[in-house]
């Protein structure tokens, strides 16, 4: 018996990141695509498992990236340097409308917390000020010398389900051998480097690397709570280096990406 696949999208790009609003059923991806130089974004309703948009860009057609989502808003930033690549400015996008609802080149985002979202001046970013901007339409509120101690995503909606996260092991980790020993008694391969581990709804979920032709290939198996194989999955070949955040859980349903350019969604 398998679980029944909920969603699937496959992208011209690489998937370089997936952001989830804890506060609304999205998930932002960050699509990158390294011949044209360029970075798009998309939106997915994880609760009509349906794509909202997609080939969305900024202006900023590469040295761009997602700083954080909340709420139904999406925070991007830029760059101020290639070299060093720090995060500076923010363009703040509503996914419902696909509208850019404000942008500020001067800003560099830090964090949220119940009412604001907390930034630097980046003529300030070495100080101890901090500014409280309206994140639905960038207008700087008040400065303040101290952080505030309530950092927590502004909670306009409530929690509508709960992320979990794997745990990632490498091979000086003291559990590391035994999941090798289960994947093994199992699969019948042997687990190498690097394994992801969660446990979520009577479920096992274990991403993991087996050599093939001294390359990587990375693996994820769900296991029912008797450790029933009801998927197995490859999501890449021939890498040449450990894969890492290879999936997350959000309520009962597990996402990832499969060969970099197409994003998966299955029922626990």
């Amino acid at each position: 018996m398998t679980t029944e696949q909920k969603f699937s999208a496959l992208f011209d790009g690489y998937i370089w990141r997936i952001v989830a609003d804890e506060y609304a059923p999205i998930l932002v991806l960050e699509i990158r695509n390294y011949d044209n130089r360029e970075v798009s974004y998309a939106a997915v309703d994880i609760e009509k498992f349906q794509l909202l948009w997609h080939d969305f860009r900024l202006s900023e057609l590469w040295w761009a990236g997602i700083e954080a989502v909340a709420n139904g808003l999406i925070y991007f930033h830029g760059y101020n340097h290639i070299q060093y690549a720090n995060h500076i400015g923010i363009n703040c996008l509503d996914v419902a409308k696909k509208e850019i609802l404000w942008e500020n080149k001067h800003l560099i985002f830090h964090s949220l917390n119940r009412q604001h979202l907390i930034a630097q001046n980046r003529v300030d970013a070495y100080s101890s000020s901090y500014q409280h901007v309206n994140p639905l339409s960038g207008e700087v509120l008040y400065t303040c010398e101290i952080l505030p101690i309530d950092v927590e995503v502004p909670r306009l909606h409530q929690a509508i389900s709960t992320r979990f996260y794997p745990m990632f092991m490498e091979e000086t980790d003291y559990n590391f051998t035994k999941i090798v020993l289960f994947v093994k008694k199992i699969l019948k391969v042997d687990a190498v480097l690097a394994i992801e581990y969660l446990e979520h709804n009577a479920k096992i979920v274990i991403s993991f690397h087996t050599k093939q032709n001294n390359k990587l290939q990375n693996r994820l198996i769900l296991l029912d709570s008797e450790a029933n194989i009801l998927h197995d999955w490859i999501l890449g070949d021939d890498l040449v280096g450990i894969a890492r955040q290879t999936f997350l859980v959000i309520g009962t349903h597990i996402i990832f990406v499969q060969h970099k350019n197409e994003i998966k969604i299955y029922e626990l």
